[in-house]
């Protein structure tokens, strides 16, 4: 164990609190890369990055974002990277440990060859270095529902509950997703050892599919709400569909 706090997930008992909950997680994480990192320069790989970052990188001396997405109308938006590189996380090959820390946020349900995806992330990480992972958890709401329904009806909730004018449009989400079976956080938890890397954070929270859809149209979200936790209570907790989103911080051992 590194010098980070392991958490294990303990989501509340109330869905009204859903962005505090990926709220709390964040600054969780914000917390994590601060004490891990202090003000030491660090090289940063978004991998997958798309047009921004989820994760702050407030008070971090970052000197170097690299972004590598695979849409190059996502790389030609992103606002926050020194280098830019149109590419397969799948495929690519950089540099063996040469950046400190690597984000990988809502990306990996969306990759076929996430296993080749996840040996490449580790091996271009540094010693010591970290891994921030934020993925949908497959046995949700979210994850039923983007798994079992073709990509039209993604697009169609998007764009018609959800209110995205520009969903389904080049280069805009929601984009196909494949969900291999490593998108589980306990089967990546333990995939990851062979990589040599330590699983140090994880917390599940509220998903964004039950949030937004209770913000955008509360009726429609409220009757979600109130059937998500129906199965909650008849599985005695065993299926808690509600917490559709997780965070994982990986430490290269």
């Amino acid at each position: 164990m590194s010098d980070l706090t392991l958490a294990s997930s303990s989501p509340e008992t109330s869905p009204i609190c859903g962005n505090a909950e990926r709220e709390t997680s964040l600054a969780d994480l914000g917390g994590i890369l601060a004490a891990h990192f202090g003000t030491r320069p660090i090289s940063v790989y978004e991998a997958g990055g798309g047009s921004t970052s989820y994760i702050s990188l407030t008070g971090l001396s970052v000197t170097h974002i690299t972004l590598v997405d695979i849409d190059p109308r996502q790389v030609s938006r992103n606002d926050i990277a020194h280098e830019t590189i149109v590419g397969d996380l799948q495929t690519i090959e950089l540099p063996a440990e040469s950046f400190d820390l690597v984000i990988c946020y809502n990306v990996i349900e969306h990759l076929p060859r996430l296993s080749d995806a996840l040996q490449r992330m580790s091996r271009v990480v540094q010693r010591n270095g970290l891994i921030v992972i934020g993925a949908p958890v497959p046995m949700s709401l979210n994850g039923l529902a983007a798994r079992f329904t073709p990509h039209f009806v993604h697009v169609w909730i998007c764009r018609h509950l959800l209110k995205w004018p520009d969903a389904g449009k080049p280069g805009c989400a929601p984009f196909p997703v494949a969900y291999h079976r490593l998108v589980d956080p306990q089967a990546l938890q333990a995939h990851v050892k062979a990589l040599g890397l330590e699983p140090v954070y994880f917390r599940s929270y509220f998903g964004s599919l039950a949030e937004e859809m209770a913000r955008k149209n509360p009726l429609l979200g409220r009757l979600l709400i109130g059937t998500t936790n129906a199965v909650n209570r008849v599985t005695f907790g065993a299926l808690d569909l509600l917490r559709g989103d997780y965070h994982l911080v990986l430490r290269k051992i």
